[in-house]
């Protein structure tokens, strides 16, 4: 990819003053008209920087991920042991990369959002990673989308879209960490409401009974999941070989806090600044139609009736970077400190609704005695036995 010329990390404009532009009822009834597509395909190409949530790699931006994650590897959080071992040092988890963008979104910036006002959900992700992170670097983000392609009867509503857009995470020094193809699909909300496919779906509760079989399995899953420091080894591993189970969940509004507060989320802005980003930006506004409070495109994955008008039901759903992060999590510790992630694509089935639990686990399908690397097909089960995501991992694997 060519070179872009981006702001050098730190200078960016705090937000300007606000315009009060619309009136946040747009979200309601927004068509995708050709006009808009005319705007959004003529940024095709189009590469720009990408706002960090942070910017240096440090041992707390680390942790802080690793917190809202839920992943307690020693890597991580243990100095001495980190640097015991193959890694030489405290490195990061595979997408804490998703902490080096979700940064504050400013008017100047989302007033050229794509396709403004009109329902985005997340489908599916592939990643690249060339090398593990250290404590220290600088990391930005560059992206641009690549596509915008309009689907024949379309899943939930009149129109419908795919969107496509790759990224590259690099160094100061120029040097690609990583790279991410990241697709989206976009809907008119009225009609997606309308669809109503997951309307009817139950809203999960557990009994006493549920709640002692989740604390079990977390207290034993470390053991059980976690490889750690014994090396796994590509001669030992064998195709169809069926690897631990990982729980996560039951997904709370405390889960997805936790989860922001490691990975960022530039709309969940307070008071004045909050005001300024929504005065200035029409496109992210959105009036909540039960408490007719003014509030950001972000909301839906808490705000219920945000949500409901997504055509998803109860009280919120999870984020996809999210998803792809726990399915790296599994990945990260089936393979152990002597692994490397190399590859790991995604594709999102079904909504993951607060209070769901997500069951992971994974097969091993290929294994390359070449290139040193085993391939594993992952799924995630939700308590109604749905698979919600499917994805491959390629790892590689020290030799005997």
């Amino acid at each position: 990819m060519a070179d872009l010329n981006i702001e050098p990390v730190g200078v960016r404009p705090l937000p300007q003053p606000p315009t009060a532009a619309g009136t946040g009822e747009e979200w309601r009834t927004s068509k995708i008209t050709d006009e808009m597509l005319a705007r959004a395909r003529a940024r095709i190409g189009e590469r720009r920087f990408a706002p960090g949530w942070n910017s240096v790699v440090t041992e707390d931006t680390i942790r802080h991920f690793a917190l809202g994650l839920g992943d307690d590897n020693p890597l991580y959080w243990d100095d001495d042991y980190a640097a015991q071992s193959p890694r030489g040092g405290l490195t990061a988890p595979a997408c804490y990369l998703y902490s080096h963008i979700n940064g504050p979104v400013w008017p100047q910036e989302a007033e050229e959002l794509i396709l403004p006002n009109v329902l985005a959900l997340w489908a599916g992700e592939r990643w690249t990673w060339r090398r593990h992170l250290r404590v220290g670097e600088k990391i930005h983000a560059e992206y641009a989308m690549t596509e915008l392609t309009e689907q024949p009867g379309g899943q939930f509503g009149s129109r419908s879209f795919i969107q496509r857009s790759n990224m590259e995470f690099k160094t100061d020094q120029g040097e690609v960490v990583a790279e991410v193809m990241h697709t989206l699909k976009r809907f008119e909300r009225a009609e997606t409401r309308a669809k109503g496919k997951y309307r009817d779906r139950p809203i999960a509760s557990y009994t006493e009974e549920d709640r002692e079989r989740f604390a079990a399995h977390y207290r034993d899953e470390a053991t059980l999941m976690r490889r750690g420091s014994r090396p796994r080894y590509l001669e030992d591993t064998r195709v169809g070989e069926k690897t631990p189970r990982m729980l996560k969940g039951p997904l709370t509004r405390n889960g997805l806090i936790g989860w922001s507060m490691g990975c960022g989320l530039g709309l969940a802005a307070a008071n004045r600044m909050l005001y300024t980003i929504l005065d200035g930006t029409a496109g992210i506004r959105m009036v909540n139609p039960d408490t007719g409070i003014t509030d950001t495109w972000a909301s839906p994955h808490w705000e219920p009736a945000f949500c409901n008008a997504a055509g998803i039901p109860g009280e919120g759903y999870d984020h996809g970077c999210q998803r792809m992060s726990w399915v790296a999590h599994f990945a990260s510790d089936w393979m152990g400190d002597h692994g490397f992630l190399r590859d790991l694509e995604i594709r999102l089935m079904r909504p993951n609704v607060i209070y769901d639990v997500q069951w992971i686990e994974g097969e091993v399908i290929a294994i390359d005695l070449e290139a040193g690397t085993v391939a594993l097909h992952i799924t995630t089960v939700n308590q109604l036995g749905d698979t919600t995501s499917r994805s491959r991992a390629t790892i590689e694997l020290p030799r005997r």
